[in-house]
């Protein structure tokens, strides 16, 4: 059997049925692929087993496959940092695990999504979410002016490099948008465009940023954390936004 299980943004998330599957086990694979690790659930995973083996892209995408062709009789636990559908990897491997008659149970956990609203900005206004990542792309660019075409927020995943424990800054991204905007030339955003900055959102320490991309570029932010391009709000996000904000910028 495997078990592909969420483990949210912080040990309070960790659903108990994962809890259960990682103690009976008879192999725990904790992902380092699809996000950065999180030392606080690291320990707290360790109190319930020793023998958690790391694994990378690598092995998740070239050889878990054949692990679990060749366990198909032991139960076989992989975790994933967040949610454990947010990666297309994740959902391939179910399919492969139906295809070869594999049994499978999927734990969900929360992740980045569960936490927008805490923004103030409305849920369904939120169009096509994109990743801005290490390789240069205009896809990025691209989803942004079609959300605004249709009038609808942006959400950016910032790139990470798990192995080196890297994440793309704030910095790098915005700086990425801006070269686009030169090159693309759609006029929709500007050094003077305001965006949230949410930093370990879901978290203990989270902090919500409105602020303008010539601002945010002087700014030194912690990490995780996402960048939300917002259209514009109506007086219900406004309020909320400024309250829930650590740091909010007025309009000029």
């Amino acid at each position: 059997m495997f078990v592909l299980a969420g483990l949210g943004q912080k040990p309070e998330d960790i659903p108990i049925g994962t809890i259960k599957y990682i103690k009976k086990a008879g192999y725990v694979f904790l992902e380092y692929y699809t996000n950065v690790p999180n030392i606080r659930i690291e320990r707290f995973l360790s109190k319930f087993r020793k023998d958690i083996k790391i694994v990378f892209r690598d092995f998740v995408e070239t050889k878990l496959e054949k692990f679990l062709l060749e366990h198909k009789k032991d139960l076989v636990v992989l975790l994933v940092f967040g949610s454990p559908l947010f990666a297309t990897t994740h959902t391939s491997l179910l399919s492969f695990c139906k295809e070869h008659k594999i049994k499978v149970r999927v734990i969900g956990a929360s992740s980045v999504y569960d936490y927008l609203a805490k923004t103030g900005l409305f849920i369904y206004k939120f169009g096509k979410t994109a990743s801005i990542s290490f390789h240069k792309s205009k896809v990025p660019y691209d989803i942004l002016k079609y959300n605004y075409m249709i009038g609808a927020h942006t959400l950016f995943l910032l790139d990470i490099d798990p192995e080196n424990r890297r994440y793309m800054t704030v910095n790098e991204a915005l700086i990425r948008l801006l070269e686009l905007e030169e090159e693309e030339k759609a006029d929709i955003i500007n050094i003077n465009s305001r965006v949230l900055i949410c930093e370990k959102l879901g978290s203990e320490n989270e902090k919500i940023y409105y602020v303008s991309i010539k601002k945010a570029l002087d700014m030194v932010f912690n990490y995780p954390a996402c960048i939300i391009f917002p259209v514009e709000l109506n007086e219900i996000e406004k309020e909320t936004l400024r309250y829930m904000s650590y740091y909010y910028e007025d309009e000029e």
